[in-house]
């Protein structure tokens, strides 16, 4: 089971040029020691399918390391694909950490080739 990386650095959110236009959320950031595996941006769940504030939720998490790890910072990058159109309500996404949160807006984002 995965468990929340040490701090989020960036995020980036991409647009497809497809009709429905889909978003790519990219986020960065570090854990504390090596041997973590499986970087990856799980969804937080809602009530009635949308957050209230307009900002979907993610945890960052990856998986600890098993056995004894090295002492060092150590980068790591996760990617998610929000499938479908998001609701007009949608203004943007936020990312969580053990230590500290990002948010992004959609009407920032990049288009992606």
């Amino acid at each position: 089971m995965g468990k929340p990386i040490a701090e989020i650095t960036s995020i980036d959110v991409y647009t497809t040029k497809s009709i429905p236009p889909q978003y790519i959320v990219e986020a960065k950031g570090k854990v504390s020691t090596s041997g973590w595996s499986k970087p990856r941006l799980e969804p937080r769940m809602y009530m009635g399918g949308t957050p209230p504030d307009g900002y979907y939720g993610f945890d960052f998490v990856a998986d600890p390391p098993d056995s004894n790890a090295l002492m060092v910072v150590l980068p790591v990058t996760a990617v998610f694909r929000l499938d479908g159109d998001p609701p007009k309500v949608i203004k943007g996404v936020r990312v969580h950490s053990a230590n500290n949160h990002l948010e992004a807006t959609l009407e920032r984002a990049r288009t992606f080739a």
